[in-house]
């Protein structure tokens, strides 16, 4: 029967040896100082090292940010027009939108234009002067500079005139690096931070503002107010060695020194006792009870380091044994439970794709890299048609196992290159650097070739393409133009790809209705320029869309409700129809009755419309309005068929307002009828059609008031 570790050390003992208790006592305090001085040095140029990536990271940002207000239209426009007090205005606009503390504008010779935000000073210092020298010579950069006394992270890129790459001016972002700075990044580290420039404090994570001389290469011990430190200079990173700023990192000496000095304390009392009762282990209890021990140290500091070590030879039938299978498996669970936690933040469990969260972080990474190299990038949203309907007849298994198959074998035509993701419940998204839109469309057939036969019953998909060189100087745009696709695909009848430039307005060369404006600025003023260039496809329906939005703002006044819900209405009213931009002009303009495939591609521009004004953050409490104008208070309308009061109040005022404007306006198939048989129509309707009190109240203003046409 193996013997314990307990009789081991028992058997193998002899008597103290006071001297060598005395040496050890010493020989621990002195490497509890170089324990503590070394910690100090690896967690303070960890600090540093992090430090030097966010500053780095925040540079990038910036410069990002930067670039994108550069890019704005209305920025160049007013820099090629030299009108201050736009430029002024619009960096005002611009500097409470981006991370920059303030906007600096400058002509194609570095003279000052507009300046907005937390900076001082008429002239430039001269390391901010040379990045803006740099830029209006057509070079980004970025950097840590002076001005008006204070330090800032700058970028500062170049304002093209447009289609061209002559510079007509510049544009710089600064950061300040002060206090704000310092606690911010104060919060991601363990160490306390303080900036300095010539030797000043100019920002603190701590209430200071003076600082005694600190080590550069090896940490110091300083004591501010009363409490001991450890510091470590550096130079901030991305500065001029001659612009003399730097970063002090600090760490309080009680909190690296207090693990080992009460280890050390309650190492020599330990020591005291046991070399009363104990001496020197034989050379046997050292190879077998400390090198296993060694051993297991070791491998614990590796898993403390942040990898996995390799599993430990089990020897011994003790409890020590005992002890390294069990850490063995323990490690061994961890890693297993580490990587499918990991696994599941970024993938699909049902497909093994990447997931929606995951998609929507690479694809701004993949369109800023694409843009910035100049390089292609395509993007293919795919959804498989009438699935609900395959699902509810061979239930969820079957469902099931037709999104594992689909991407199983989108996995099969995509070049390893490709990044697949998927995207909704069974749509798939995939993005294709370095390829054009016809080796996407090629890969996509290929795809559909694949699928016949696959299934339980004969499945196809829809497909919608794009890529970066339709205006898509975003993630966001990017999608967009995939969606706007993807949604041609399906009004065509669905079993088809279709690329964003086949979809109308798409052209960068013929673009009636400002789709690539949109693109890159999805303002309501982009919108409601949409919506009047759908109005402008109908000659017979010009005005359309400002008509009914006077009609239903007029009558929300007329009901009594609040002057914010009347404006809304108003401005749900000029962009109801936008989503009429997918419709074919020979559905639009046809003189007779729509054939049912018709209609039904003319029943999508509801939801075409929302899926746009959603685009536009600031206009999301109009997406009911547009979505739902054509809902039935019977609940025979679309696109969702719903009824009574579940329909929002905004569609219920649109709704009568865009029925009597089109019974009211001629018609290649008609002329308007009379205002006094549009209302009554709009009366009998009540109940039918439309609310009952919206159309009855609706009847009454227009007859007390004498509305006229022309309003």
């Amino acid at each position: 029967m193996p013997r314990s570790l307990r009789a081991q050390v028992q058997a193998l003992s002899v008597l103290p040896i006071l001297g060598l208790g005395a040496v050890a006592i010493c020989v621990s305090l002195v490497l509890t100082q170089q324990e503590v001085s070394q910690e100090a040095s690896r967690n303070l140029q960890e600090v540093s090292h992090l430090l030097a990536a966010t500053t780095r990271e925040r540079s990038l940002t910036l410069q990002t940010q930067a670039n994108l207000v550069a890019n704005l239209p209305s920025l160049r426009i007013a820099m090629a027009n030299k009108d201050p007090e736009t430029i002024a205005d619009r960096v005002r606009f611009f500097v409470n939108r981006t991370q920059a503390d303030a906007l600096i504008v400058t002509d194609d010779s570095g003279r000052m234009i507009s300046q907005v935000g937390k900076v001082k000073g008429k002239t430039f210092d001269r390391d901010l002067k040379t990045l803006i020298l740099r830029a209006a010579d057509g070079k980004s950069a970025i950097g840590i500079v002076s001005q008006g006394g204070h330090l800032y992270a700058a970028a500062s890129t170049p304002i093209t005139s447009g289609s061209s790459t002559y510079t007509i001016g510049t544009l710089t972002a600064l950061c300040l690096v002060g206090d704000s700075l310092a606690k911010q990044l104060r919060g991601g580290t363990s160490a306390d931070l303080i900036f300095l420039w010539k030797g000043q404090v100019v920002g603190s994570s701590l209430p200071i503002r003076r600082l005694p001389k600190v080590g550069r290469l090896t940490p110091s011990r300083i004591t501010l107010k009363g409490t001991q430190y450890v510091a470590l200079a550096t130079a901030l990173p991305g500065s001029n060695p001659k612009l003399e700023a730097d970063v002090v990192a600090l760490r309080r000496y009680s909190d690296l020194a207090g693990p080992y000095q009460a280890f050390g304390s309650s190492f020599i009392m330990v020591l005291l006792v046991g070399l009363l009762i104990a001496g020197l282990f034989s050379r046997a209890v050292a190879n077998g009870i400390l090198k296993p021990l060694e051993s297991l140290a070791r491998s614990a500091q590796v898993v403390r380091d942040g990898s996995w070590p390799e599993a430990l030879a089990v020897e011994r039938q003790d409890e020590i044994g005992l002890l390294q299978s069990v850490f063995n498996d323990m490690t061994a669970n961890l890693k297993k439970s580490t990587e499918q936690m990991l696994g599941l933040v970024d993938t699909d469990t049902l497909t093994g794709l990447n997931n929606h969260r995951k998609f929507k972080e690479r694809l701004d990474q993949e369109v800023f890299r694409a843009c910035m190299s100049n390089k292609p990038l395509i993007l293919a949203l795919i959804d498989i048609d009438r699935f609900a309907e395959y699902n509810e007849k061979f239930g969820h298994a079957g469902g099931d196992h037709a999104l594992k198959t689909m991407a199983a074998l989108l996995n099969d035509v995509s070049p390893d290159i490709a990044f697949l993701a998927r995207y909704a419940g069974e749509e798939f998204a995939v993005m294709l650097p370095l390829n054009n839109l016809e080796g996407a469309e090629a890969i996509m057939q290929r795809l559909r070739e694949l699928l016949q036969g696959k299934f339980q019953a004969p499945l196809t998909i829809s497909v919608g393409i794009a890529d970066v060189s339709t205006g898509a100087s975003t993630g966001a745009a990017l999608l967009l133009s995939a969606e706007l696709a993807l949604s041609r695909a399906k009004q065509l009848g669905r079993d088809r790809i279709c690329r964003f430039d086949a979809v109308p307005g798409a052209s960068s060369s013929d673009d009636p209705f400002q789709l690539q404006k949109f693109l890159q600025d999805s303002t309501l003023a982009t919108i409601q320029a949409l919506a009047g260039a759908v109005d402008a496809k109908d000659p017979y329906t010009q005005g359309h869309s400002v008509r009914v939005a006077r009609y239903a703002s007029d009558l929300a006044k007329y009901m009594g409700y609040p002057e914010a819900f009347v404006d809304l209405v108003y401005k749900t009213g000029t962009l109801h129809d936008v989503g009429k931009i997918g419709v074919p002009d020979s559905i639009l303009a046809k003189p007779g009755r729509l054939e049912p495939e018709e209609q039904a591609i003319m029943e999508t521009h509801p939801v075409l419309g929302e899926l746009i004004v959603k685009k536009a953050p600031q206009l999301q409490e109009m997406l009911s309005g547009v979505r739902h104008h054509h809902e039935r208070w019977d609940g025979r309308g679309y696109p969702d068929g719903i009824m009574g009061q579940k329909i929002p109040l905004l569609a219920r005022f649109i709704a009568v307002a865009d029925t009597f404007d089109a019974m009211t306006s001629n018609r290649p198939y008609r002329v308007a009828l009379p205002e006094n048989v549009a209302l009554d129509e709009i009366k009998r309707g009540g109940g039918h059609q439309f609310d009952p009190e919206v159309a009855e109240e609706f009847v009454r203003m227009m007859k007390l008031h004498g509305y006229q046409r022309a309003a």
